[in-house]
């Protein structure tokens, strides 16, 4: 979600400083390069890649779509995703709609998919599509369901205190960074804040999150490697 965010807003800011067209597409092939390497890696380990094929299958519709402008590009775009949706929840139905409960399914539906619209509503307000404030819409709905959700991890049965505390951290952190992209985005609609500047300060709360939740994932990894080898240890020198 974090590295899309990044993608995304990097690539609108790139548009708006009239770089050259591989400058703008550069972060969306990045984010799809990704997704390809993550697909590749569930694959071999043999476990579901559907979100990562669903992922990169999102990004290179953007790369294209962006690349080539097409006159029916919203109508090819809401297709085209549509189908990618449908595809994924039903690949992963049971992750979906029996492991967790079903409001907690509900929630993470809608945020992939109003995350994706917020993307290309912005494409939209770039390219002076559409009014501005309809940017808002996809968001503000995005931190109704994001603020649910926090609400109610505390209810979510068969995972620990750690566990929902870490969930509820990792909500909490991306909420905040929407905040800070619906605040800008509605200085930059009272004309209060240029394009420009909306858009940078999206990249670096974007980039921020990025960062915390790669760093906060390096170290949890750190952490039960030194766990198991220390383990590992006490049980070799009391066989000894």
């Amino acid at each position: 979600m974090w590295l899309y965010g990044v993608a995304f807003s990097l690539s609108f800011w790139f548009f708006t400083l009239d770089f050259t067209l591989f400058i703008q597409l550069l972060p969306l092939m990045v984010a799809a390069f990704i997704s390809m390497l993550y697909t590749i890696i569930k694959i071999r380990n043999e476990t579901n890649p559907s979100l990562e094929l669903a992922a990169l299958a999102t990004s290179l519709l953007f790369l294209v779509l962006f690349w080539t402008k097409p006159d029916d590009l919203y109508y090819i775009f809401s297709i085209v995703f549509a189908v990618i949706t449908v595809i994924t929840m039903i690949a992963n139905v049971k992750v979906l709609f029996v492991a967790p409960p079903t409001w907690m399914a509900l929630g993470n539906a809608l945020s992939m998919i109003l995350t994706v619209v917020i993307y290309i509503m912005f494409y939209a307000s770039v390219q002076d599509h559409t009014e501005d404030f309809y940017i808002l819409l996809p968001i503000g709905i995005l931190l109704v369901v994001e603020m649910y959700i926090i609400l109610n991890i505390q209810n979510m049965p068969d995972i620990n205190e750690t566990m929902k505390s870490r969930l509820r951290t990792e909500r909490i952190t991306y909420f905040i960074a929407l905040l800070i992209v619906f605040v800008t985005s509605l200085l930059y609609i009272s004309d209060i804040f240029d394009l420009k500047i909306n858009l940078f300060i999206c990249v670096c709360a974007y980039s921020v999150g990025l960062i915390w939740s790669t760093s906060t994932y390096i170290w949890r990894s750190c952490c039960v490697t030194t766990r198991k080898e220390t383990i590992y240890s006490v049980v070799v020198t009391q066989g000894v």
